[in-house]
């Protein structure tokens, strides 16, 4: 499944950048919500101290640190300073619709969506009830929208409403092995038919955005299934080329944290440095570099820790 995350986060790096707009549509439809599927396929069930700790390391810590640096290197230093910086950065974080350091959205909602998942499916034993309760919240973050001007939104929490259907859906596709499962040529030709058509229904979890709603998420399903697919099937393959392909995405998958802390943090200036490129070729510009993330991570003992990548021998190594 690291090749199927390395497509996703290539996907959000590119999507932040100028590209064609149908393309655009056809990525939003699905490179967002294969990341929480993916996170669902590999999540166990019921609610347990080690993996709440876990998440707050590699989720909250590197969403506050990004805020942080953002917020220091935004700073404007030439007025005086009459306010708490503490109270400041509080209030920047914490707004009525949430302030975005680009994409760092992701990590708090996926915090609160695995933990809604895990505390309903340690108290509820009936899952079909727990799947009841996760289209409800999916429905109330896809009416925020309409009363975000009166409703806060503190660390997306809301975003957060949406991620425990998503990560039902990956759960499912394990516990039904419906990537390895042998499909009849009509149900496959609907999946590429809706795999074709996706461009029409493009979702934002950023805004809550959902135009068709629980359709949505259907056809969502069904690309990020095919996506997946694809992979399994481009994993067995064994010439050079193939192999080349299959390390490259899986090292973007297995890294897909550290590349997404430095999008953060380097969207803005790396733009700024390619602006003599084409438009269209921003965003693979700014994939290539990226790439770098993980190695000079590998050199910061405290940091390598907090975005789980190895010492920079093993990182070679793999």
């Amino acid at each position: 499944m690291d090749m199927a995350k390395g497509i996703g986060i290539i996907l959000i790096v590119i999507c932040h950048n100028p590209i064609n707009d149908v393309l655009n549509d056809w990525f939003f439809s699905f490179h967002v919500p294969l990341f929480f599927i993916v996170s669902g396929f590999f999540m166990k069930e019921g609610f347990s101290s080690k993996s709440f700790k876990k998440d707050i390391l590699h989720l909250w810590v590197p969403y506050l640190l990004c805020c942080f640096v953002v917020f220091m290197l935004n700073i404007d230093y030439s007025e005086e300073i009459h306010w708490n910086v503490l109270n400041y950065l509080a209030y920047r974080i914490v707004p009525k619709t949430g302030w975005e350091v680009i994409g760092m959205w992701f990590l708090p909602a996926l915090f609160w969506g695995k933990t809604i998942l895990a505390v309903l499916l340690t108290k509820i034993k009936e899952k079909k009830y727990v799947y009841i309760i996760t289209l409800f919240l999916f429905f109330i973050s896809s009416l925020y929208p309409f009363f975000q001007e009166y409703i806060d939104n503190p660390l997306y929490i809301i975003n957060g409403f949406a991620v425990p259907l998503f990560l039902c859906i990956g759960m499912l596709m394990k516990e039904h092995h419906l990537i390895e499962y042998n499909y009849n040529k009509y149900m496959k030709g609907v999946g590429i038919l809706f795999m074709i058509v996706a461009f029409y229904f493009p979702v934002n979890m950023f805004t809550n955005s959902f135009p068709v709603s629980i359709l949505n998420v259907v056809i969502s399903s069904i690309v990020c299934l095919g996506v997946c697919m694809c992979c399994r099937k481009f994993e067995q393959h064994k010439n050079k080329l193939s192999r080349f392909v299959i390390g490259i995405l899986a090292y973007y998958g297995k890294y897909s944290l550290v590349i997404l802390c430095a999008h953060a943090l380097f969207h803005y200036p790396l733009r700024n440095c390619f602006l003599p490129i084409n438009d269209s070729l921003w965003g693979i510009s700014e994939v290539i570099v990226l790439s770098s993330g993980p190695l000079v991570v590998s050199f910061l003992p405290g940091v390598r820790y907090i975005l789980n990548v190895p010492k920079t021998v093993q990182l070679l190594k793999a």
